[in-house]
C-alpha cells in the first residue's frame, strides 16, 4: 500500500471567497445593477445582482478577498445616479455535497 502525505498551502491572494453585500441608499431605479454588472464584468468577479422589496440591492461575488475588497471601493463610482448610504458584508460559506449514488 502507498500511503502519501500531502501539505496544502494557501496563500490569501489565491484563496476563493463568496462574500454577499447588502447596499443601501439610492441604489433602485438608476441602473445600480446594469453599473454593479458592468463593474463584475470589467474585473472579471462572477456573481448575482438583486433587487429588494426593502429597497437595497443584495450582490453576491465570489473572488479572492483582495479582489471583493477592490470592487467594494470602486462601487460607488461605478453608477452615476446611485446613491450608496451603507454596505454591509456577510461572508457566506457554500457546502457542496454531491448526489447520493441511490439518487
Amino acid at each position: 500500500m502507498l500511503k502519501l502525505k500531502m501539505k496544502l498551502i494557501f496563500k490569501k491572494e489565491n484563496t476563493m471567497e463568496t462574500r454577499k453585500l447588502t447596499v443601501s441608499g439610492l441604489v433602485q431605479g438608476v441602473g445600480f445593477r446594469w453599473s454593479t454588472t458592468a463593474l463584475a464584468n470589467k474585473m472579471n468577479i462572477p456573481g448575482t445582482v438583486k433587487n429588494n422589496s426593502d429597497g437595497t440591492v443584495t450582490i453576491y461575488l465570489q473572488s479572492t478577498p483582495d479582489k471583493i475588497d477592490h470592487f467594494i471601493e470602486k462601487l460607488p463610482s461605478a453608477s452615476g445616479f446611485a446613491h450608496i448610504e451603507n454596505i454591509a458584508q456577510e461572508s457566506i460559506c457554500l457546502l457542496y455535497t454531491s448526489p447520493s449514488p441511490r439518487d
